[in-house]
C-alpha cells in the first residue's frame, strides 16, 4: 500500500539524522515448534501443593491457576490472536541499536493528528489493538470525522516484538527519545501522546525534553512524583490537609495505599533483580503468568471476567513467545537505578488531559496533580481499571476524542 512505501521512504531519508534505521513490513508469525514447546511445557507443569482451606490468602489459589493452565495448554488458540494482529499495518525499525515494532494506522484525513500511544507492562503495542481503529477511522467507529489521529502505538523497548534489550539504559527518559526519533521518521514533527502505566512514565520524560514537538499528553493514569514511603504512609503536600480531601478522594487514597503495600514486593523484585525474575519467567510460562497476575482472588476474578481469559492469556504468551519476561522487567531497574534522569524535575506545561477509572489503583487528588501538570481535562469515567485499552476501550476512546477536540 502506498503509506508503506511512504514509511519506507521517510525511514531510509532520515537514518543519520535521527538514528532510525529503515522501516521494514512486520507481520507475527510465531514457529510452530514454539507453540509446541509452550503447550508441553503447561502439560509438564510441576504444582507446589497448597495447605487446605488457604484459598487466595498466601497467593494465587491453586485451583483457579490449574484450571487457566489447562485451558493454556489444551484450549487456547494463539493463532487466532495473531491472525488478529496481522490485521492491522505492522512495522519494525532499529533505533539506537534497539529493535523497535510499532503499529501505524494512518488515517485518510490528511487534518488527522498524530498521535503516540505508550502502554504498559508487560504488554505491548497490541495493548491498543481495540482503539486504532475506532481512533484513526472515527466516522466508522461512532465519532465526528474531525476527530481523525494517524495512530502509532510501538512496544517499548524490551517488551513484545521490539525484542529483548541487550543494552544498559533503556529507561523511560531513552525510550523517549527513541520515539521522538520515530515520529519525526514519519513524518510527524508535532503529535499528541497517551499513556498509562510505564508508558505514562516514558510520556512524562517525553513532554518534558521535547515540548516543541507535542501538541497535548492524555494520561489514564498519571505517574506518581511521590517516594514510595510517602505513597504508603499517605503524606500530603503542606499545602493540602487530609481534612479538606473529599469522601471520595480519601477514600481512592486509602484504596491506593492497600493495594500498592501489598504489590510494592512486586516492584522491588523487578526494581532490584530483574534477572532474578527473568529466571523463572523465561523458564516457566506458569511462573510468568503468576509474575504479572495480581495475587488478590477479587481482582484476578474481575479481569478475567471484564477482559476474558484469551485477553489475558493473549498477551501472556506474547511475553513467552517473544521470551521477553526478564527484558519487560528492565526498566524498573534502569529507572530506579537513574530516578533523577527519570522524572521530570519542572512542571509540565503542556495542555494535559487525564481519565480517572474507578477500578485503577492511582486516585493521587486533581490537586496534587495539578501541582506538576497543565490539567485542563479531567475526567470521572463510570467504569474499567487499569487497563482501559482492554477493558473500557470505548470511554478511553471517548476522552481521547474529547481531550484533543479542545486543543486542535
Amino acid at each position: 500500500m502506498d503509506g508503506e512505501k511512504n514509511q519506507a521512504d521517510r525511514g531510509a531519508g532520515q537514518d543519520a539524522a535521527d538514528g532510525v534505521g529503515p522501516i521494514r513490513n512486520f507481520e507475527i508469525a510465531v514457529p510452530e515448534e514454539v507453540l509446541e514447546d509452550l503447550r508441553d511445557r503447561l502439560r509438564r507443569w510441576r504444582h507446589p501443593n497448597q495447605v487446605e482451606g488457604v484459598g487466595w490468602s498466601q497467593g494465587i489459589d491453586l485451583d483457579y491457576l490449574t484450571s487457566i493452565v489447562r485451558y493454556w495448554a489444551e484450549d487456547y488458540d494463539w493463532r487466532r490472536y495473531e491472525a488478529s494482529l496481522n490485521d492491522f499495518d505492522q512495522f519494525q525499525t532499529e533505533i539506537d541499536g534497539q529493535p523497535i515494532h510499532f503499529f501505524h494506522q494512518r488515517s485518510r484525513d490528511p487534518n488527522a493528528i498524530p498521535l503516540l500511544l505508550l502502554h504498559g507492562w508487560p504488554m505491548s503495542g497490541a495493548e491498543y489493538a481495540k482503539i486504532l481503529r475506532p481512533l484513526s477511522d472515527p466516522a466508522a467507529h461512532g465519532g465526528a470525522p474531525a476527530d481523525a489521529f494517524h495512530v502509532v502505538a510501538p512496544s517499548l523497548p524490551g517488551m513484545g516484538f521490539s525484542e529483548t534489550t541487550s543494552q544498559r539504559g533503556w529507561g523511560p527518559r531513552r525510550t523517549a527519545r527513541a520515539f521522538v526519533a520515530l515520529m519525526r521518521t514519519l513524518g510527524y514533527s508535532r503529535f499528541g501522546v497517551q499513556g498509562h502505566d510505564m508508558g505514562s512514565a516514558v510520556a512524562m520524560n517525553l513532554v518534558d525534553a521535547f515540548p516543541e514537538n507535542v501538541i497535548g499528553l492524555h494520561l489514564n493514569y498519571v505517574p506518581d512524583m511521590r517516594s514510595k514511603s510517602a505513597f504508603i504512609e499517605m503524606r500530603l503536600p503542606d499545602d493540602i490537609s487530609w481534612e479538606s480531601l473529599t469522601p471520595a478522594e480519601r477514600q481512592g487514597m486509602m484504596n491506593d495505599a492497600r493495594l500498592r503495600s501489598g504489590l510494592m514486593g512486586w516492584h522491588d523484585a523487578k526494581n532490584l533483580a530483574p534477572q532474578n525474575l527473568g529466571y523463572m519467567m523465561e523458564d516457566s510460562p506458569v511462573a510468568l503468568f503468576v509474575v504479572v497476575s495480581p495475587p488478590e482472588e477479587g481482582e484476578c476474578l474481575r479481569r478475567e471476567v471484564t477482559l476474558g481469559r484469551d485477553t489475558i492469556l493473549d498477551h501472556v504468551t506474547t511475553t513467552w513467545v517473544t521470551r521477553t519476561g526478564a527484558s519487560s522487567c528492565r526498566i524498573y531497574y534502569e529507572l530506579a537505578e537513574a530516578m533523577l534522569e527519570n522524572v521530570p524535575r519542572e512542571r509540565i506545561e503542556i495542555p494535559v488531559g487525564i481519565a480517572v477509572f474507578p477500578r485503577d489503583s492511582n486516585k493521587t487528588p486533581r490537586r496534587w496533580v495539578e501541582k506538576r501538570y497543565n490539567v485542563v481535562h479531567w475526567r470521572e469515567q463510570r467504569r474499567g481499571g487499569h487497563f482501559a485499552a482492554l477493558d473500557a476501550p470505548a470511554l478511553l476512546v471517548e476522552d481521547i476524542r474529547l481531550f484533543f477536540s479542545g486543543i486542535r
